[in-house]
């Protein structure tokens, strides 16, 4: 999985540095990632910066033993850094659901109130599916259960032309 492809870079044998001719911009690009030039072995890759032309460099951990290259195509892989954090968090990601998968059971068919694990150990209790519609129609009843306002014959209006009633 290649997190930065460039169409046209060059490196001169015993250099670190890697001009990109293309003008691809390595933003993409961290420290400790690699990066493969036409078909020669992986080169890690300590930082990436604008020389004095604003050309984009790519500096190499290591200097280049192989020859010249001149125009060739590269591409840099991640490192197992950022593969490592990513399954992290698709792991962190798992226990959540696998955590909450009980709670999200009740909250849709039990009374009463339920209890979320969040991801940074806090937890967020509310009341249930359930609970919320057992509320609402128990308002509704008492609602339904109280008289119908009755007209106020005493009451003072104005009328139509404005006159106190």
């Amino acid at each position: 999985m290649a997190t930065y492809t460039a169409n046209q870079v060059s490196i001169n044998n015993g250099s670190k540095l890697v001009t990109i001719n293309s003008n691809e911009s390595p933003e993409s690009v961290s420290q400790g990632d690699f990066i493969q030039i036409a078909n020669y072995p992986l080169a890690e890759i300590n930082r990436t910066f604008l020389d004095a032309n604003s050309k984009h460099i790519i500096e190499l951990v290591k200097v280049w033993k192989h020859s010249d290259q001149i125009s060739q195509p590269a591409i840099v892989v991640p490192t197992t850094v950022d593969f490592k954090a990513t399954v992290d968090a698709l792991k962190k990601a798992n226990i959540l659901v696998n955590d909450n998968t009980q709670a999200m059971q009740d909250w849709q068919t039990k009374l009463g109130e339920v209890t979320f694990r969040n991801i940074d150990e806090t937890q967020t209790t509310i009341k249930t599916l359930k609970q919320m519609e057992s509320d609402f129609n128990e308002l509704m009843a008492r609602l339904e259960a109280q008289p119908e306002p009755q007209p106020n014959n005493n009451a003072a209006w104005f009328d139509a032309d404005s006159t106190w009633r």
